[in-house]
């Protein structure tokens, strides 16, 4: 885990990497990448939270596979690992409270970062 990913909930650096995909005439491509993950991110938690009351592992064990992907693309490495972390569990037929809800909690707080970066990006 970088410095950054210590110190806060998404890697700065993995974020400049993602605005340098800016291309002149292509502007807005960064904000569209924040939203589109920020929008999948809730439905998978959505899944997650489904899933859990339904005991239902696999699906617990897909969404948190899913959102750990998309989470290490954006830079949320925190966020990332207890998806990997709950998904593990789920995979072994273990299905707790606090791992879905460690994930809710960072997901709060990665929400707010890339959504001030998107709206920063669009301004």
């Amino acid at each position: 885990m970088s410095s950054d990913q210590a110190s806060g909930p998404v890697d700065q650096a993995k974020l400049a990497e993602l605005r340098a995909l800016e291309r002149p005439g292509k502007e807005g491509f960064f904000a569209k990448i924040l939203g589109v993950f920020l929008d999948d991110a809730e439905k998978q938690v959505e899944r997650i939270r489904r899933a859990a009351q339904e005991r239902d592992h696999e699906a617990v064990a897909i969404a948190a596979h899913t959102l750990k992907g998309s989470s290490y693309y954006v830079g949320a490495g925190r966020l990332a690992d207890l998806c990997r972390q709950l998904e593990e569990l789920a995979e072994q037929g273990i299905l707790e409270d606090e791992p879905a809800a460690g994930v809710e909690r960072e997901l709060v707080e990665v929400s707010a970062v890339l959504a001030a970066e998107a709206a920063k990006a669009k301004s």
